[in-house]
């Protein structure tokens, strides 16, 4: 299995054309300090309870705050048949235009 991945600069072309889930899964706290523009919170400590709540058809983008967790998730959820990419990269050198808060 070959996991896809991205830097946070590469990311802004889904964010732009609008065609990927973007998930956060850094904790409630860190998401509302500052987050991806579009993107959702879900940490990765809920995130396969959470799993029924995707599509197999979409694809899902992971990011967290330095790529590790991000990894874990495309993994997992590539083993149960989506399609996903994870960001890689520090979350927190990231100054695109797409950044919140």
């Amino acid at each position: 299995m070959i996991l896809e991945t991205m830097s946070f600069k590469e990311l802004e072309y889904y964010i732009i054309n609008n065609n990927a889930r973007i998930i956060d899964l850094r904790a409630p706290d860190a998401f509302l300090r500052s987050h991806i523009e579009g993107a959702e919170n879900i940490p990765f400590y809920q995130l396969e309870r959470q799993m029924c709540r995707f599509c197999k058809k979409e694809l899902i983008i992971f990011y967290c705050d330095r790529g590790n967790n991000s990894l874990l998730a495309c993994r997992d959820f590539n083993r149960c048949g989506f399609y996903t990419k994870a960001v890689i990269g520090i979350f927190s050198e990231y100054r695109g235009k797409y950044l919140m808060g």
